[in-house]
């Protein structure tokens, strides 16, 4: 009974263990794919781009701006109105007047009536400003997925170079253990002294350290990666790929979308401007009125009994606004606006063109620092490596041979970091030159 219950334990945790499987990510492509499916930022542009589109089918309607309304009433006169007329026309005599009732004591009647407008130029204001709004949607949308890719891509690269520098330092972490109990045991024959056992002692700690570290600061990178990504915290995923160099040239090309996103609001702030203007012209609507009446002394909604009596009419309607203080303020508004936004046009394209030599310049200067780094890393390995010939010889003391250990470990951490500095600026470049 006791194997049995042991076994379904073993069983129910095996389950819970699979239930939630690591998601393995090899390049940064893959991994921004994943990403991008939960990002709420990038559904709620397309939400607004869905919105703006649901605006512009009110805008066409717009241009007619049809209205009218239907009613349907019922009265009962309770108390018809007394109208006095001359008694002559009753068979009485000339210069004397009767007390007469007109009217039947229930009554009911339905009206319809309609307008549209034939000419409204506010309206067509508007849908040209619907028109635009849905493209300002849609360029908005790839100014988010760009700064969203952006933002993921120097997390996910920090944790490339985090990564890289911990397996580093676990490799290293041999060698200064292996120092550690050289020196432990010279120490013990006499050979050292406590100085050089402390300090051997203490260069293995600061690795150890580095690793532990490492671990704390790859967990708050990808808690950050979640937070970015709006990823649940029971998201499992694990960034795989290595540190590696890049020899292909790249170069980052102007990317229209900064400028139009700015232009878009330039044009849209005109054309509220435009319609602002226009609500101040005349307009010219169809109209339409029909009514239909029931009289009847029976107490009955409908009577069959009874006729319908209809009506109608059918017109032009002129209308002229004329200006309120509401009115003429949003007029200033919307031209100040328009202002506004020629000058926020003028500051996008200089940005865009600084951004983009920006980009190349920060390419250049990875690259450039990767490849002195690699030789910087090949020298420190050779005079470490001299050193500890020398130190075993008893030519040189432990503290120059420590030195020279930190500063090829600190060496390599800087090559590796470059490496990933050059991922990460071609990453840029094809984000830049890739979303357009």
């Amino acid at each position: 009974m006791k194997l049995f219950r042991l076994i379904l334990s073993f069983s129910l945790w095996l389950t819970y263990l699979t239930g939630y499987s690591q998601t393995h990510f090899a390049d940064f492509e893959a991994f921004i794919q994943y990403a991008s499916e939960k990002n709420v930022s990038l559904k709620k542009g397309e939400i607004e781009i869905s919105q703006a589109k649901k605006s512009k089918l009110a805008a066409i309607l717009g241009v007619l701006d049809p209205n009218g309304n239907t009613s349907l009433s019922y009265k009962n006169n309770v108390q018809l109105p007394v109208t006095l007329v001359p008694s002559q026309l009753l068979g009485g005599k000339a210069g004397e007047y009767e007390r007469v009732q007109f009217g039947l004591q229930y009554e009911t009647q339905f009206n319809f009536n309609a307008e549209l407008k034939l000419l409204n130029l506010a309206g067509w204001q508007g849908l040209r400003l619907a028109k635009t709004n849905i493209a300002l949607a849609e360029n908005q949308k790839k100014i988010s997925q760009k700064q969203f890719y952006e933002n993921a891509a120097a997390l996910y690269f920090n944790i490339l170079t985090i990564q890289a520098q911990k397996r580093t330092a676990q490799q290293h972490l041999l060698l200064a253990d292996t120092i550690r109990q050289n020196v432990q045991l010279l120490y013990q024959k006499g050979l050292a002294n406590e100085q050089d056992r402390n300090e051997a002692q203490v260069s293995y700690l600061k690795i150890v350290q580095s690793v532990e570290q490492a671990d704390y600061l790859i967990q708050q990178q990808y808690i950050a990666l979640k937070i970015l990504c709006d990823l649940p915290e029971t998201a499992l995923f694990l960034i795989e790929e290595n540190a590696k160099p890049q020899n292909e040239s790249i170069l980052a090309q102007n990317n229209e979308v900064i400028t139009s996103v700015a232009q878009l609001r330039q044009q849209m702030t005109l054309e509220n401007f435009k319609k602002s203007q226009a609500e101040f012209l005349p307009s010219i609507s169809l109209f339409y009125a029909s009514s239909q009446q029931q009289f009847s002394n029976n107490a009955r909604l409908f009577d069959n009994a009874v006729n319908w009596i209809p009506s109608s009419y059918v017109g032009l309607r002129l209308s002229i606004p004329l200006p309120s203080a509401n009115t003429i303020s949003q007029r200033f508004k919307t031209q100040y606006d328009y202002l506004l936004a020629q000058e926020d046009y003028k500051q996008a394209k200089i940005k865009a063109n600084n951004q983009v030599n920006q980009l190349n310049i920060d390419y250049q200067k990875a690259l450039n620092k990767a490849k002195s780094t690699q030789v910087i890393v090949q020298i420190k390995k050779e005079i470490y490596l001299k050193n500890l010939m020398n130190f075993q010889a008893g030519i040189i003391n432990l503290n120059r041979l420590l030195e020279s250990f930190q500063a090829m470990l600190d060496a390599e951490y800087e090559f590796l970091a470059s490496q990933v500095a050059v991922q990460l600026a071609v990453q840029k470049i094809n984000i830049h030159n890739n979303i357009k």
